[in-house]
């Protein structure tokens, strides 16, 4: 186990160093593992992960190039920039592309933006009209799912407790115990800085409305006349 594990099977009863429930195997740390997981890679999805960079030679006539990771998945991208014309790209997507150039598949010149397709290709507009320069791409990743104490987790110290929080409400909402995991549940948002504190009361719902001074409706009628 590693210290994120022991520290969730300590909280819902159990024994790290010699557990009832949650054996120190693949097997039976899997439902902790998969809840660590899961928060980790929701946290930085919400408070942003590790930035790589990394070179993508572009190609003639090329669009579309993949972006694939050993250890993580692409989150999003931060930069683009030309490497030998010291141009940075700017970021559109294929319904700016559509509105903007009807020929924007066949269009060749000297690349202008980047639009990025689903997680893990980027395409570059318009396509290249020669293979002479290098994409330098800093992206956001999330780091793929650890399977054993000997992985290390990416992961600031500071969000530790709240996948400790994480996990340990998973583990009582699957036991049906509703009143426990939302307790730990709200540490975890709390911890986050994803709740305020703050409740909304009857009397101060926003409304979307206009102000309209009232008019005497004897007024109105010499008004009209």
């Amino acid at each position: 186990m590693n210290k994120l594990e022991k520290q969730v099977v300590l909280m819902v009863g159990d024994d790290p160093d010699n557990p009832d429930v949650f054996k120190d195997t693949e097997q039976g740390l899997k439902p902790i593992r998969r809840s660590i997981n899961d928060a980790v890679q929701e946290i930085i999805l919400l408070n942003g992960g590790f930035s790589r960079s990394f070179h993508i030679p572009l190609t003639e006539g090329k669009t579309f190039y993949s972006i694939n990771f050993n250890d993580g998945f692409l989150g999003w991208i931060e930069n683009v920039w030309l490497v030998n014309i010291k141009r940075r790209l700017s970021q559109t997507d294929l319904h700016s592309l559509r509105n903007w150039d009807y020929r924007w598949f066949s269009s060749t010149g000297t690349p202008e933006s980047y639009f990025p397709i689903g997680v893990n290709v980027i395409g570059i507009y318009p396509k290249p009209s020669a293979t002479s320069d290098i994409a330098e791409v800093s992206a956001m990743v999330i780091p793929a799912p650890y399977t054993n104490d000997k992985q290390k987790i990416r992961l600031r110290k500071s969000f530790e407790w709240s996948v400790i929080n994480y996990a340990v409400s998973e583990y009582w909402s699957s036991r049906g115990d509703v009143a426990t995991a939302r307790k730990h549940f709200e540490i975890y948002l709390n911890t986050l800085g994803l709740r305020t504190g703050f409740k909304t009361s009857k009397e101060r719902i926003h409304q979307m409305r206009t102000q309209k001074d009232n008019i005497n409706i004897k007024e109105q009628s010499s008004i009209a006349l």
